[in-house]
Parts: C-alpha cells; structure tokens; sequence
C-alpha cells in the first residue's frame, strides 16, 4: 500500500514536490518522532493510572494512538492531488465556467502591514508584489482582505507555485486545509474543538481516549494532539496552508481555533503556515508571523485582468 501511494505521487508530476524528501522527512522522520512520543506517552499512562487493573484493561481496548507510513502517505498524497487540481483554476460568480488560473493571475499588490494598523488614514504603508511573498517563509505569514479582494486566488496562486514549480528544498510538501470545506459535524465533541484536531484528521493521525475518561482521569488529549501535530510537522518540514479562516461558521469554534494558531506559531521553527481571513476576522497579533492585507487593484491592474479574460 505504502508503495502505491508513492508510485500514485509520482505520477502526479508535481516538480515542487520532491518524493525522496517527503519520503525522508515525513515517514522517516515526522512518523517516527510522532510513534515514539505516543509510546512515551502511553507509558507515562501505564505507570500513573489510578483506575482497578480491570477497569485500566477496558480502557486500554478503546484507547488508541496510531500514526502508521501507510495511512499518513494516503492522506498526504491525496491532499495534494486534490491542492494541485484546485489550485490551476479559477471561478468567477458570474461565468459559468472556469479559467485557467496561470492565465488570468496579476502579480498584485500587498500592504506590509493591516490598514488598522495605521496611525492616520494618511499614512503610506509599504508595499510588495505578491510574487515576493515566498521570500517572506522565514516566519509564518498571515493575509488579510475584504470580500472578493482575491485571498483565495492568490492562496492558489502561491499553491500552484509550490506545486508546480522546483523546489527550494525548504518544506517537503504544502499541505492545504480549506476552512469552507471541512465537516464540522466532526467537530462538535469537546475535546475536538481545536485547530490540532482538524490537523491530525489531515494526516490520518488517531487520537482517542475513552470517552468516560477524558475529563475524570486522563484529560490530557488536546495537549497530546498538540504536540503531536507540532513534532508532525516539525519533523515532516510541512507547509500548512489555511485558507479562509473567516468561513468557520461556528463562532465559538472559531475563536478557539483562532486561539491554537497561536499556539501553532509558537511551536513551529522549522515548519511554517499561511493563513488567509477578512479583515476583522482574526484578531491575534501572532508571534513569528508576518501579516499583510491585499491592495485594491489599481487601474493597470484591473485592465491587465479584463484583457486577460476577454482572451479566454
């Protein structure tokens, strides 16, 4: 199975995407460091348990910790199959049909710093084309921008980028995780209400304890997912990119999630995130992060987009 995944990968022809280092990285290490935290982790449990030997058996058969090269090389592999068709094009609400993404991309412009952060309305904020953006990886990146400004289209934009073009050697891989499109359902249990738990889902990563056990005896889960995803991509040098953090519909859930990004840039040294929202969406100055807002289109730029599409 393991095998397949990877010959399925290479059949992808993603020049971006080098799978020797994904190999390496992610299952020879990212794997193994997550497999030998869980077996830490269940021999802390073994050697602290407080139930009756009886009931610590009955907890042992529902307790579960896995993380196999198999299932992670699925969920990757499949990750970036549906990144790489996603990312090549784009849709307008008022065509019914879809554009090639390369074809229709302006370079567009970014503020260096969120309007609201401006003293006066006065004040020039410095700008960068988005082409430069990758050269900014050195920390995590946060975008902004209002509605229809192009946050999705330049996420697929940078995607398409990483996908598709060679490697750096930085990251093993981008990673995406579309907020519109998650099952929420999933979502609803206490102990999974955190950004960790959508994040282990992605990777195929098990987490489960015992349901009568997670608050009486051992409430120790969300911190184990945490540094289970963290040592994850740490160990992976994994490119998580979040897109759309504003269409999370649950607004407690949100906030939650908003504060575990937190706790993301802080965990992550090796591995970095991007994250898009709308303005007034996201709220936390995040450590090691560089945040930007998307520009208006200035006049050159509309033009350059409506000659494009009157070409297609």
């Amino acid at each position: 199975m393991l095998e397949s995944s990877i010959e399925l990968l290479k059949s992808l022809d993603l020049k971006g995407v080098v799978t020797d280092y994904i190999v390496e990285k992610i299952l020879d290490k990212g794997v193994q460091k997550t497999k030998h935290l869980f077996n830490t982790h269940l021999s802390n449990v073994e050697k602290l348990s407080g139930p009756p030997p009886d009931e610590y058996e009955t907890f042992l058969k529902t307790y579960d910790l896995s993380v196999s090269e198999d299932i992670v090389m699925q969920h990757v592999v499949a990750n970036l199959n549906a990144a790489s068709i996603w990312s090549k094009e784009i849709n307008f609400n008022l065509s019914k049909r879809s554009r090639d993404l390369e074809k229709i991309f302006v370079d567009i412009d970014l503020f260096l710093s969120p309007l609201r952060h401006r003293y006066s309305a006065d004040e020039e904020l410095e700008t960068i084309k988005s082409s430069r953006i990758k050269k900014y990886l050195n920390k995590n990146i946060l975008i902004y921008g209002g509605p229809g400004a192009g946050k999705t289209t330049l996420i697929k934009n940078i995607c398409n980028s990483l996908l598709f073009e060679p490697s750096e050697g930085k990251f093993s891989c981008p990673i995406l995780i579309r907020f519109r499109e998650l099952d929420y359902t999933s979502y609803e249990d206490p102990e999974r209400r955190n950004l960790f738990a959508i994040l282990i889902d992605a990777f195929g990563i098990v987490i489960k304890y015992p349901e009568s056990k997670i608050t009486k005896v051992f409430n120790q889960n969300i911190q184990l997912m945490k540094l289970a995803v963290i040592e994850f991509l740490e160990q992976g040098r994994i490119l998580a990119i979040f897109d759309g953090f504003d269409e999370i519909p649950d607004m407690e859930l949100k906030s939650l999630i908003e504060r575990d990004f937190e706790a993301l840039a802080l965990g992550l040294k090796n591995s970095k995130f991007i994250l898009t929202s709308r303005n007034g969406d996201f709220n936390l100055s995040l450590t090691n992060t560089h945040t930007f807002e998307i520009c208006p289109l200035n006049d050159a730029q509309i033009f350059e987009v409506d000659t494009q599409l009157a070409k297609q």
